[in-house]
């Protein structure tokens, strides 16, 4: 009788609830947006090629990557790209308006952005690559 009694107050005593349905979580904004410094650039391992481009600094808009130089637009050096976050590392394709499109990978590390392109066309598979025909670019986020 007591056991009937005591499961009867629980029954009453605790309310019945829809189940609770997670939110979607809304998705992540583009990390690359912003405007980056370009820190250095080699190509195919060999030094610091940054002389000429040492005051280079790069837009980047949900679609657009626009290039200025000493705080002017050169819009013949801007691309439009997309980017892959799903792969491993994240790829990105550019596409210049007055040259072939650029294949590479590309990494952030806090405000630090890396980007290595292939100069033959071919993406290539990691950082670090020594090959002639790849160029790493090396930005750091200013805003």
């Amino acid at each position: 009788m007591r056991m009937l009694l005591v499961a009867s107050l629980i029954a009453l005593a605790v309310p019945v609830r829809p189940e609770r349905v997670p939110h979607p979580m809304p998705p992540l904004a583009n990390p690359l947006l912003g405007v980056w410094k370009l820190v250095s650039v080699s190509v195919g391992g060999v030094g610091d090629v940054t002389q000429t481009m040492e005051h280079m600094d790069l837009h980047i808009t949900s679609t657009q990557m626009l290039v200025y130089e000493k705080g002017v637009a050169k819009p013949d050096n801007s691309s439009s790209y997309t980017v892959d976050w799903t792969r491993q590392p994240a790829t990105i394709d550019m596409f210049p308006k007055k040259d072939k499109p650029a294949l590479g990978v590309l990494k952030i590390e806090g405000n630090q952005l890396t980007l290595c392109f292939a100069l033959d066309g071919k993406r290539p598979a990691n950082f670090g690559d020594k090959s002639s025909q790849i160029a790493n670019l090396h930005l750091t986020r200013i805003r």
